[in-house]
């Protein structure tokens, strides 16, 4: 007891549970309100059913630009290189489930699912000595119950030359598109 005033002052036990009582009418408040914090777990979320269980997507070469992409779980991470692998920039994406169900879409029509584990360049008319640079690819892709992981140096499917691959250039345009427009070539 507090002699001066005659209150009661408070013991650490009942500060305590004060303290707790307002953080439980607090986050019952930001719930109530749809304030941030923890989603509810009957809401669905945005991209139910659109986002990927496993995305990373990169294309490029030494002498190229270069270009990646891949999910974090939460957003996309877009990466671009300039040539020689000079200045990195990274953008972080959220794309609409609109845009993912497209994605996706696009990806049955070109059957990536049935693409090759690995695609090798053509036959070369150069000496053996000779160093080609070329472009290479790589892909892991996961959506429902499908996935895929596939890779080539220069080729693609239906074609030993990437920019001949109809079925790479529709992937390639579909990927750009995920990723609101920026190069991915």
């Amino acid at each position: 007891m507090d002699e001066q005033h005659g209150a009661r002052r408070p013991t650490r036990r009942r500060r305590r549970l004060a303290l707790d009582r307002r953080a439980v009418h607090r986050n019952r408040t930001r719930d109530r309100e749809g304030g941030s914090g923890t989603p509810s777990p009957h809401l669905p979320s945005l991209t139910d059913g659109a986002s990927p269980r496993a995305f990373e997507i990169y294309i490029g070469g030494f002498g190229a630009p270069s270009y990646g992409v891949w999910w974090d779980g939460e957003q996309l991470v877009y990466e671009s290189f300039l040539r020689d692998y000079a200045e990195r920039r990274q953008v972080f994406l959220t794309p609409s489930t609109a845009q993912w169900r497209r994605f996706w879409r696009t990806m049955d029509q070109i059957d990536v699912w049935s693409w090759l584990g690995r695609y090798k360049p053509g036959e070369r008319f150069e000496p053996l000595e000779l160093v080609r640079d070329g472009t290479h690819w790589s892909l892991t892709l996961a959506h429902d119950d499908l996935s895929i992981e596939s890779c080539g140096d220069s080729g693609g499917p239906d074609s030993v030359d990437l920019e001949e691959s109809e079925r790479f250039v529709v992937f390639l345009g579909a990927v750009s598109r995920l990723i609101g427009g920026r190069t991915f070539s």
